[in-house]
């Protein structure tokens, strides 16, 4: 029997204005994959995508959660907003990694298990933080295998590659066939696709061959169709010498995949034309020598080094000697973490960075987490002038036992509020781009359709040693004076 992967990875825009648009497109792909009870697909989605799309109640959470719960999907991960991982610091990986499949295991109620390797990029060294986190296997294009001269490997065979103590199983996206299943798709008739698999069947002499289809399905991006597929799965369901699975499956109950030393870095053809039109030969060059990704390396290198000095000064608050460390103060962490995974979305795709610096500069928003993490490990009562975020213009700080307030320099606005006692935070807006810093009059997080905004007031005395906050939300009323 010849084994055969569908496997499709839905990410793209998270702005609040294009949530309804990628919603849609999410339902409709995953409708169109539940149709038929007993049909089986790998399928993930962003863990930012899904974030964004949980505060607007969107149906393809639903519709998502089911397919896992069903064990129709294997749930497939990635780092957290698609960032590149063989372009990320070896600590910024496994953070990326980590948020990802925790933000995953949050919404869809079960841990991924196949990694979805955001833009293609192979370099071997990014086994070690995927294997680390609990993938056991992932996805190359099988070009990359192709151009690697490992002769005399069966076609279309998963393999298992090692690096640093740790392994995982490599699968091949095969692009031929995936030109096949699209002129099939496109056309309306499966003769392509299943011509294709007739021929891949003939060659299996070693029954050791996974043919793989991996489609990246943009959200809200207009003019991909997916309409065709559901005719093509009927189809390839009447072929009794062939079987639809998931990675997972075959993983688990399939033959050891054979190992290999190693597999040559390298790139999908699409990403190595964008790295072209970025004016560099191929993504490796682009990785070394884009003034972007150089300016921001420094700039994640400075948020990283206060992360870690204040993990370092948690951790010895917790030892027996000190003071114990608050959970509050390790909440605020997680979350100063998960701030930084946040802003590194696609870092590292060629052409990203012509609409992502915004976002990725926004990374700035972790310094004042951190500070939140330390200032609840270090209960004092004062106020202060600092440039939390390193922007340039320093804020005012206001901090008691219980809270931490940043307001503006001029008008005392409230930027930041964060709760000491238990490590949330209740004003500012972490998780948005650089140039939507603007003053706040409102409790808000995020930005999500249908939830009231609380008007608040805050009072900052002459002498800067009290401050009276208050807000109100219908009848209930809310005040604190420090």
């Amino acid at each position: 029997t010849l084994e055969v992967v569908f496997a499709f990875y839905m990410t793209g825009d998270t702005s609040p204005e294009s949530l309804e648009s990628a919603s849609s497109t999410c339902e409709q792909l995953l409708d169109m994959l539940l149709l038929a009870p007993g049909r089986k697909f790998s399928v993930g989605m962003s863990a930012r995508l899904a974030s964004a799309l949980a505060w607007s109640g969107s149906r393809a959470l639903r519709l998502m959660r089911d397919g896992v719960a069903r064990e129709q999907f294997e749930l497939m991960g990635a780092t957290h907003s698609d960032a590149v991982v063989a372009a990320l610091d070896p600590w910024d990986a496994r953070l990326a990694i980590h948020y990802g499949a925790g933000t995953l295991h949050d919404i869809f109620g079960r841990a991924p298990t196949g990694f979805w390797n955001p833009s293609g990029v192979w370099r071997q060294e990014i086994v070690l933080p995927i294997s680390a986190e609990g993938y056991s296997h992932t996805v190359i294009d099988s070009r990359i295998v192709d151009a690697s001269g490992l002769n005399g490997l069966p076609t279309h065979a998963p393999l298992r590659v090692s690096w640093g103590g740790r392994e995982i199983v490599v699968f091949q996206a095969d692009a031929d066939f995936a030109r096949a299943v699209d002129q099939s798709v496109g056309a309306g008739s499966p003769a392509p696709a299943i011509a294709y698999l007739e021929r891949a069947y003939a060659e299996d002499l070693a029954d050791a061959a996974v043919v793989v289809y991996a489609r990246e399905v943009r959200a809200g991006d207009e003019g991909q169709s997916l309409q065709g597929f559901a005719s093509l799965f009927a189809a390839l369901e009447k072929e009794t010498w062939l079987r639809l699975t998931t990675f997972e499956e075959r993983v688990h109950a399939g033959p050891r995949p054979r190992s290999v030393a190693q597999i040559p870095e390298g790139e999908p053809a699409q990403v190595r034309q964008a790295a072209d039109g970025a004016g560099h030969a191929n993504w490796q060059e682009y990785n070394s020598n884009s003034p972007v990704l150089q300016d921001m390396r420094s700039l994640y290198g400075d948020v990283r080094r206060r992360i870690q000095a204040v993990e370092e000064d948690l951790h010895r608050a917790a030892v027996p000697q000190a003071p114990a460390a608050t959970p509050g103060a390790s909440r605020l962490l997680d979350h100063a973490k998960l701030v930084f995974a946040w802003h590194q979305h696609e870092f590292g795709r060629p052409g990203a960075e012509s609409g992502g610096r915004d976002q990725w500069e926004a990374v700035r928003k972790a310094y004042v987490a951190a500070l939140a993490a330390w200032q609840c490990a270090h209960p004092a009562t004062s106020a202060y002038r600092e440039d939390v975020d390193r922007d340039g213009t320093e804020e005012v700080v206001v901090v008691s036992p219980t809270d931490m307030f940043v307001l503006s320099p001029i008008g005392g606005r409230l930027l930041y509020w964060y709760d000491l006692e238990y490590g949330d935070q209740i004003v500012g807006s972490d998780l948005g781009e650089a140039g939507g810093w603007a003053l706040m009059d409102s409790i808000a997080a995020l930005s999500a359709p249908g939830l009231p905004a609380v008007v608040y007031s805050v009072e900052l005395s002459p002498d800067s040693r009290s401050i009276v906050f208050e807000a109100t939300a219908g009848a209930v009323r809310l005040r604190k004076e420090f």
